[in-house]
């Protein structure tokens, strides 16, 4: 069985560490292939990666996640997105 690839992007280092550890992602049938500080660093790997799943936080520098849905749109309908935000608002 192929894992199904997932790049996350997230400014946050901590963030970063806590989605790889919070569970055995390998178990799931998942692979982290990549990570990335901002929205701009996400699209260069999922164009390298082809990650399947994309989880990005909201709030980034540079292009935040919002942006980052829109661009990885106009490149492939076929990623599925996961949005994170640690912001009361």
């Amino acid at each position: 069985m192929d894992l199904i690839k997932v790049l996350i992007a997230d400014d946050e280092s901590l963030a970063i560490e806590d989605l790889t550890d919070i569970l055995d992602w390998q178990q799931n049938g998942f692979e982290i292939v990549g990570t990335a500080k901002n929205g701009v660093q996400a699209l260069k790997k999922i164009q390298e990666l082809k990650p399947q799943v994309v989880i990005t936080d909201i709030k980034m520098p540079v292009m935040d996640g919002i942006e980052l849905a829109r661009e990885i749109r106009k490149q492939d309908c076929e990623v599925k997105i996961v949005f994170l935000s640690a912001y009361a608002e």
